[in-house]
């Protein structure tokens, strides 16, 4: 099976679509990520906007989730940040803006927004 991503305008992730593997093969026995679109496209209508996405991440970085958004620039999916202060690094992860302490034994940390900074989760 082959997954892919509807955009939406603001290449925002609204739905993922699995198709058969048969719709992507060429005449050769390839897989063409543009037949599977053109598949997508009959079903859907002609103007919806796809992207292969797969489990893996193989391609495109990260499996797409709805929500996410497709930069066209990275030819990749970008999650949504978990917090508004996290920014994306050279890998398109998340990051915080301070280090996350190191887990010993027990102790763990969570991200508070409201302060910028890591604190000792509450168990």
């Amino acid at each position: 099976m082959a997954h892919y991503a509807e955009l939406d305008d603001n290449n925002t992730v609204i739905r993922i679509s699995k198709i058969d593997d048969f719709f992507e093969m060429d005449e050769f026995g390839e897989t063409d990520e543009y037949r599977g679109i053109l598949h997508l496209k009959s079903l859907h209508g002609e103007n919806t906007n796809w992207r292969k996405t797969s489990y893996n991440g193989n391609i495109r970085g990260h499996y797409a989730c709805i929500g996410d958004t497709y930069s066209p620039e990275l030819d990749a999916f970008i999650h949504q940040s978990p917090y508004p202060s996290w920014v994306l690094d050279e890998h398109n992860e998340w990051q915080a803006p301070v280090p996350k302490p190191e887990s010993v034994g027990n102790l763990h940390w969570e991200w508070n927004e409201e302060t910028k900074q890591w604190e000792e989760e509450v168990q």
